[in-house]
């Protein structure tokens, strides 16, 4: 539709008198940084606070939050945007332009930033899937994976506490990858970094939010409590390999 496109074009032409790759760095962790701390900062507020109440009532767990733990994943969370993520967008500059990653002032049409999207989605489901099983891998796991599971009743704020490898490997290069396969125009590839950090930050939340339709955190909350089940976003996967909540608990 006309209008909706219009509401992207009017966003994105501001950006335009930016060079590509200040747009591709700055823009781009700008956009993850303010999205992650707003919305994971939002819940902590919850989580400390328990007020407003008619939200605090969708809260899966419940547990008492200390300060050390909390102060450990700020800190883990912070060398993560700062050391790794816009070292990355740096680093991955000219893959970028090799890939053709478009910011021309038009934007695409809707249906093609959906096609975009809807791409980006299996790509992700598929890498952040098998990247995560090789992360359960008794070797990866307590070399790399084990900390990010150190938050048995996860927070938003969590969902980025991990070793700086898994990071890079099975959060940054999955949501990467889609983009990059599809050549998508930047604004397209800003619209799925927000929706993969509202994403990923309400996976970790411990909040079954009765807006979130197919998104259960439910599903999540259930990996960090039990393990061995549920290592995908969508449930697709885990479906097709058995490692769904309902599998039984032979096996893997």
């Amino acid at each position: 539709s006309n209008s909706s496109m219009s509401v992207v074009q009017r966003f994105w032409e501001p950006f335009t008198s930016f060079s590509d790759d200040f747009l591709f760095i700055w823009g781009t962790f700008t956009l993850t940084f303010v999205t992650y701390w707003a919305y994971g900062l939002l819940l902590l507020t919850l989580d400390l606070t328990h007020q407003p109440a008619f939200l605090y009532k969708y809260k899966i767990q419940t547990y008492s939050l200390n300060w050390p733990d909390l102060k450990e994943c700020l800190k883990v969370i912070t060398f993560n945007f700062f050391v790794i993520l816009l070292p990355l967008h740096f680093l991955l500059c000219p893959v970028m332009s090799y890939f053709g990653i478009s910011t021309s002032v038009q934007v695409p049409h809707v249906q093609k930033i959906l096609l975009d999207l809807t791409a980006f989605i299996i790509v992700e489901e598929i890498l952040f899937y098998y990247s995560h099983r090789l992360l359960h891998h008794p070797y990866f796991y307590k070399r790399i994976h084990k900390q990010h599971h150190k938050f048995k009743a996860p927070i938003g704020l969590a969902a980025m506490y991990a070793h700086w490898i898994e990071f890079t490997f099975s959060n940054v290069l999955p949501l990467l990858a889609g983009p990059l396969i599809m050549r998508s125009h930047l604004v397209t590839i800003w619209i799925w970094y927000f929706l993969g950090v509202v994403g990923t930050v309400t996976h970790h939340s411990g909040y079954n939010f009765p807006w979130l339709l197919g998104l259960n955190p439910q599903f999540h909350d259930f990996h960090h409590s039990s393990f061995n089940y549920n290592f995908g976003v969508l449930g697709v996967l885990d479906q097709i390999h058995g490692t769904g909540a309902k599998a039984t608990q032979k096996g893997d």
